[in-house]
């Protein structure tokens, strides 16, 4: 009887970590490394998924002054479900001709090993 309820509760804790495993980038080209093109005002949202309650956020990085990150924000999930992955959204904003380098890390801690890294290279015209 011992060896059923481990083994339901690996099961439920592998399911876990499959619910947990970020996933990757919703956006137009390839979701590890994108490269945008925007003109001086114009806005670039990426969403990604996202799920705070495993400990695991999204880091930014900027190299660059030709964009910023205009906005930083989660998006809660559809479920009711504890512990339904939701999104994060960064929408950045082109303010100079240039190029600007963002890396996005999703770990657990600013210095924790990403499970994942997108970059998204931003290419700003006049």
């Amino acid at each position: 009887m011992h060896e059923h309820a481990t083994l339901r509760l690996l099961i439920c804790f592998c399911l876990a970590l499959a619910w947990a495993a970020p996933t990757m980038a919703e956006d137009k080209d390839k979701p590890n490394e994108t490269k945008v093109e925007l003109k001086v005002g114009e806005t670039h949202t990426l969403r990604l998924n996202a799920n705070a309650t495993t400990g695991y956020l999204w880091y930014v990085d900027v190299k660059g002054d030709a964009a910023v990150v205009q906005s930083s924000k989660f998006i809660a999930p559809d479920s009711d479900r504890d512990g339904a992955p939701g999104k994060h959204e960064f929408v950045f904003e082109a303010k100079k001709a240039g190029e600007a380098l963002v890396t996005l890390r999703y770990a657990r801690g600013k210095k924790g090993k990403p499970a994942e890294i997108i970059t998204l290279r931003i290419m700003v015209t006049k």
